[in-house]
């Protein structure tokens, strides 16, 4: 039976997993240098055979990543359970563009990568965890503290981390965007155990 789910990577060197979805028995067949850990994407999913992933951009846009077909034109609906992660997933968000935002844009160049690197390690260590604010937010000094950065730089962003209080419940719960123009589908909330 085929199925789409919206969902999260999960990603350390080439060991990719998809959150709350039993992961396809393909899914080695991945290589696309790009996916991320936090990344949302839409998989989809027919016989424990991956058939499609989509990467879903900052502004909603679907980009597809794998497969030969748009299979989203042949289903009727995306099940949502990035739902499961998303106070998390909204929280870590909130936490590292708070704290990147006291960068230069020249810094932001410059330590590229290092910050890369670490969003990634936030994101693959706590999204699907049972952490709260606190912890991420204690995890995410711990793991700035190990980066070989500028000592100003460092104590800039240990700063803004720290100073990082709690953002609105409202903000936590809100949803990813994804623009289905063109598709005859939907997305269906669901909120349970894995798939």
């Amino acid at each position: 039976m085929k199925q789409a789910f919206l969902t999260f990577i999960r990603k350390k060197e080439n060991d990719i997993k998809f959150l709350a979805v039993k992961n396809p028995i393909n899914i080695n067949d991945i290589n696309y240098n790009e996916l991320r850990s936090g990344l949302p994407v839409i998989v989809v999913i027919s016989d424990e055979i991956l058939e499609a992933l989509y990467i879903i951009g900052t502004d909603g846009v679907l980009f597809q990543v794998f497969g030969e077909n748009d299979s989203l034109f042949f289903m009727k609906k995306i099940n949502d359970i990035s739902l499961i992660n998303i106070q998390k997933y909204n929280l870590i968000k909130f936490i590292l563009l708070d704290a990147f935002d006291e960068l230069t844009i020249q810094e932001s160049k410059i330590y590229k990568n290092i910050f890369e690197s670490f969003e990634e390690k936030i994101y693959y260590n706590t999204l699907h965890t049972e952490l709260e604010f606190l912890g991420i937010k204690n995890f995410a000094i711990k793991e700035l503290m190990k980066i070989e950065l500028d000592a100003k730089i460092k104590a800039r962003l240990l700063d803004k981390i720290k100073s990082v209080k709690p953002m609105p419940e409202r903000f936590l719960k809100k949803k990813i965007d994804v623009d289905l123009t063109g598709y005859g589908i939907y997305i269906n909330a669901f909120i349970g155990q894995s798939l």
